[in-house]
């Protein structure tokens, strides 16, 4: 598709903006047919028309002006969906104001069809493809399915309810064990209208049974981690994407309903990544229930945010991926304001953040771009990788924004069905790392040996930061390896537990690695 170019000056000059004789639609979510919206990407070329957009974004309902990207600083590129409604008028602003802008969706209706491939018309209802994108009922039945298929690998564990009483579902994988495990979160589906998300996190539940006892790697990370992975957080949302508003964000309570001089307004929802209890309600997040980002009431007004947050005390999880789209962006703590930081972002966050993205761009190429939300977006407070990060004291913890890049061919929240399976798999090479670190520190809390950074390109460092209550005090306490048996009488036996996992990760070429791990490292023994 061919971007229109709106070449309207040189020089962008900003006035003030008077909202009062706009056309405005209803607050209400009742759109279901796009037909000449369009989506059309700014860059902003001076504060005057950062202030300019941002009463637009504040002021005006997302059913006339549909921030995808909004407006944050000077050259960050401002994403909008325009409303036939106020189309003119808002092209007659840009060209009154000089600004140039670029037309990324002529027709939004069109992009949301073309989005979801032809093939999904012939789908069973009661089937999942990993190639397409599934509905709620379609991911509950794999889900049940999978119960019954790996009783030995899996637990579905029904941890709350939304607010219309579907089921949040959270997959709990991992082989049964005695002993100390590492446990990783994930969760997908927070905000409704980013599809993408929910199917890379169903992708990871399929590699790993799959995997499991034919992948020496993936039945390593089953036998010693357990993984707890949610595939739609905000259910109602999503339901409601597929059956009438494509672009819903927000979960589906009721908010309240207040009169105008025009007529009484009713908005639905509440943005669920702004109801975490992390600096709640102070950026980034809107007091107006029918603004996109609405904050609730308090902290966990939403049954959706306060059972995950239930859900993450009870468990005491070791690491927190939560998966958004779009931008490609791989976000740290913390990002309710700007170069505000945890204790280890420099020293444990960052480096494996950079670890991660460089894992996943091996694959396709596809680049990622690593720091705080705050830093490379704009702020937002009450997110759930801050209250993860800095009130849980989860040791990593992260926010993915997903493909597409900021490109000027992107479609933003609509990406194509084609797209799914390598953004699953080039995802999946970075959440490994994240999986290898967690599984990495459980060793080292154990006085077990371990990779150091220079024996694996994914391992995290062995100087282990433990962090107390509260996200700017720490300690820190180099881990040493424990001293392995040398020169053993050489028999076919592995003689620790942890030999095929190191095998896995081609330390075997380390002399005291071969000395314990015989059978499972030297060639002699494979005869």
């Amino acid at each position: 598709m061919k971007a229109e170019l709106g070449w309207l000056a040189f020089l962008p000059v900003c006035v003030a903006l008077d909202l009062s004789d706009w056309p405005v639609l209803s607050f209400s979510d009742d759109i279901s047919n796009f037909s000449d919206y369009k989506v059309v990407r700014i860059n902003p070329g001076t504060e005057e028309c950062i202030s300019f957009l941002r009463t637009l974004y504040w002021k005006l309902p997302h059913s006339s002006l549909d921030f995808w990207q909004p407006p944050t600083s000077l050259n960050q590129f401002v994403d909008v969906s325009v409303s036939p409604m106020v189309s003119q008028r808002f092209f007659n602003e840009l060209y009154y104001r000089k600004i140039s802008y670029n037309i990324l969706i002529p027709n939004l209706q069109q992009a949301i069809e073309d989005e979801r491939s032809i093939n999904n018309v012939q789908m069973d209802a009661h089937q999942i493809q990993f190639d397409r994108y599934n509905t709620f009922d379609q991911i509950e039945n794999y889900l049940f399915d999978i119960h019954q298929k790996y009783p030995n690998l899996v637990k579905l564990r029904e941890i709350g309810k939304s607010y219309e009483n579907r089921t949040l579902w959270v997959v709990q994988i991992g082989k049964p064990s005695s002993e100390r495990k590492a446990k990783l979160w994930i969760d997908a589906g927070i905000h409704a209208r980013e599809w993408i998300s929910p199917a890379v996190a169903l992708s990871f539940i399929n590699k790993l049974l799959n995997g499991y006892g034919k992948e020496e790697e993936i039945t390593q990370m089953l036998d010693h981690m357990d993984w707890y992975i949610l595939p739609v957080m905000n259910p109602d949302g999503y339901v409601h994407t597929f059956a009438k508003n494509r672009m819903w964000r927000k979960n589906r309570r009721p908010s309240s309903c207040y009169k105008t001089t025009m007529s009484t307004m009713c908005c639905v929802g509440v943005d669920l990544n702004r109801n975490f209890n992390w600096f709640w309600a102070t950026t980034g997040s809107s007091s107006d229930p029918c603004h996109d980002t609405y904050h609730g009431t308090a902290p966990f007004s939403e049954s959706e945010s306060k059972s995950v947050k239930e859900f993450l005390e009870n468990t005491k999880v070791d690491g927190f991926l939560s998966f958004h789209s779009y931008s490609q962006l791989w976000l740290i703590p913390y990002g309710h304001k700007k170069r505000t930081y945890p204790e280890d972002y420099s020293s444990v966050l960052k480096p494996l953040a950079l670890q991660a993205t460089n894992a996943l761009s091996k694959l396709y190429g596809t680049k990622y771009i690593a720091g705080t939300g705050a830093d490379l977006m704009y702020e937002a407070s009450g997110a759930s990788h801050d209250f993860a990060k800095g009130n849980l004291q989860i040791k990593y913890a992260y926010l993915v924004e997903l493909r597409p890049q900021n490109t000027m061919f992107a479609n933003g929240f609509l990406l194509p069905e084609r797209e799914i399976l390598p953004t699953c798999d080039e995802t999946w090479q970075a959440v490994k790392v994240v999986a290898y670190s967690l599984l990495n520190d459980t060793r080292l809390d154990s006085r077990v040996p371990t990779k150091t950074t220079t024996d694996l390109p994914f391992a995290a460092s062995t100087i282990v930061t433990f962090m107390t209550k509260g996200p700017t005090v720490s300690t820190k306490e180099v881990v040493t390896e424990e001293t392995i048996v040398p020169n053993r009488i050489m028999q076919c036996v592995d003689h620790s537990r942890y030999c095929k996992w190191w095998r896995v990760h081609h330390l075997c070429n380390k002399e005291r690695v071969k000395n314990q791990c015989p059978l499972s490292c030297l060639p002699e023994c494979k005869i």
